[in-house]
């Protein structure tokens, strides 16, 4: 783990990269609004375990706002960390469910 908080790129552009990756180590999890095909960024964002930004100064507010507050980042981090723990195996019961039903 090389940092506290995660920006992951693409999504100012054709759609975010992997978030997983970093949501995996416990960091926050900010992009940009060209989510669209990344079921897992809504729901993250329903955890609020990432945040969605428009622009520079959303993303400067939503840093300092995580980097001000140990326990908001704290609990941020912490529910990133788990959405990636309660999710794993999620495919393994996908492709059982196909193969046996």
């Amino acid at each position: 783990r090389y940092g506290q908080i995660a920006f992951i790129g693409g999504g100012f552009s054709d759609g975010i990269h992997n978030i997983l990756e970093a949501a995996v180590y416990g960091m926050p999890v900010l992009f940009g609004p060209n989510y669209y095909k990344f079921n897992e960024a809504d729901l993250m964002i329903s955890k609020g375990a990432a945040f969605s930004i428009k622009n520079e100064n959303e993303l400067f507010i939503e840093l300092k706002s995580l980097l001000n507050d140990p326990e908001k980042l704290n609990s941020v981090s912490e529910k990133a960390a788990a959405f990636v723990k309660n999710s794993a195996g999620a495919s393994d019961l996908v492709v059982s469910k196909i193969i046996y039903t």
